[in-house]
C-alpha cells in the first residue's frame, strides 16, 4: 500500500501560503465539550487556575459557559488569556547528582479548561484527517502520536516480523533506534502550521493554534 506523507517540496513553495483557502467553519458544540470533558482525570494535579477535573465534569451548568467561551476563542482566538496559556512547573528529581539541572525532569501542569478546549481541537483535527483522501492522510508509516496505534508495541511487532522473516532466510541485519534529545521543544512552530495547511485543517483552527502557540 501506499505512504503518503508531506514532502519538503509542496511546504516550503513560496507560492504555498497563498493558495492555502481553506476557509472551512469548524464549530463547536455541547457533545464536543462532553466528549472531552469525559476523559478528563477527577483529581488529577491542577494548573495555575487550581481546579481539578472533578468540578467541571460533574457541574451542569460549567459545560454550557465552557461552550460559549470555547465557541468565541475559536472564532476570536485573540480572546484567548495570555494567563490561560501558562502552566505550573515541578522539577521531578531522575537521580543522579542533585546538583545538576539535567537530572530533573520537569512536569507542566496546565489549566483544566485548556486541555478541555486543546482536547477538542485534537479530536476536531482528527476527524478531518480521517475523512481526507489518503494522500492528505497521516503517513502509514507513522507509527506514535497516532490514534489507535501504540508507537512502543507496534515497533516491537514490525521488528520482531522483520526478525522472523530474515532468519526464516538466512539473511542478517542491523537494527539503529534513535532517541530525539527535547523532541517536542525542538518542534519548528512555521513548520507545524505549513503542515497543518498541507492536511488541508480548517482556517480557524489553525489561526486558534497558532495563538496558543505564540504566547
Amino acid at each position: 500500500m501506499k505512504s503518503y506523507s508531506p514532502s519538503l517540496v509542496n511546504l516550503t513553495d513560496k507560492n504555498f501560503e497563498e493558495v492555502y483557502e481553506n476557509e472551512e467553519e469548524i464549530t463547536i458544540s455541547i457533545k464536543d465539550v462532553e466528549q472531552a470533558i469525559k476523559g478528563t482525570k477527577n483529581w488529577k494535579a491542577p494548573g495555575p487556575d487550581n481546579i481539578q477535573g472533578f468540578w467541571i465534569k460533574y457541574l451542569v451548568a460549567v459545560k454550557e459557559c465552557l461552550l460559549e467561551t470555547f465557541q468565541e476563542w475559536l472564532k476570536y482566538p485573540s480572546l484567548i488569556p495570555d494567563e490561560m496559556l501558562k502552566g505550573k512547573t515541578t522539577l521531578l528529581f531522575k537521580g543522579g547528582e542533585s546538583t545538576q539541572p539535567k537530572n530533573y525532569r520537569p512536569i507542566t501542569c496546565l489549566n483544566i479548561v485548556l486541555k478541555v478546549f486543546t482536547t477538542i481541537i485534537k479530536n476536531k483535527i482528527e476527524r478531518k484527517l480521517a475523512m481526507n483522501p489518503m494522500e492528505k492522510q497521516i503517513s502509514l508509516n507513522q507509527l506514535g502520536c497516532k490514534k489507535m496505534s501504540y508507537a512502543a508495541k507496534e515497533g516491537l511487532l514490525v521488528s520482531t516480523l522483520t526478525q522472523s522473516c530474515l532468519n526464516k532466510n538466512g539473511k542478517r541485519w542491523v537494527e539503529m533506534y534513535y532517541d530525539v534529545k527535547k523532541a517536542y521543544d525542538s518542534v519548528n512552530h512555521e513548520w507545524l502550521i505549513q503542515c497543518l495547511k498541507y492536511y488541508e485543517i480548517p482556517a480557524n483552527i489553525i489561526r486558534t493554534i497558532e495563538r496558543m502557540m505564540n504566547l
